[in-house]
């Protein structure tokens, strides 16, 4: 969806096909995006950690607990591939 997104907007832009322009203005966007997405990777593992460690020191869950169930998460769709069900 975000590719499609990239191309109508570009082409609703004044910028021709092919202009210097045009690929500069999408280097940019492709920059910004990629900044914003590791800055939300980042605040995220922040919080993960801050959570884990609150859930570790507060409770009895035990790293092995947490371990078994990102595996269980993981094979929610059948595949141990390490994403997102």
């Amino acid at each position: 969806m975000t590719s499609f997104w990239h191309v109508s907007h570009f082409r609703n832009t004044p910028f021709t096909a092919g202009s210097s322009s045009a690929s500069d203005a999408m280097a940019r966007d492709a920059q910004q995006t990629s900044a914003d997405a590791e800055e939300r990777l980042d605040k995220l593992t922040l919080i993960t950690m801050a959570m884990w460690e609150l859930l570790r020191d507060n409770t009895k869950f035990t790293e092995l607990d947490l371990l078994a169930k990102v595996q269980e998460l993981d094979l929610r769709d059948g595949k141990p591939d390490g994403k997102v069900p």
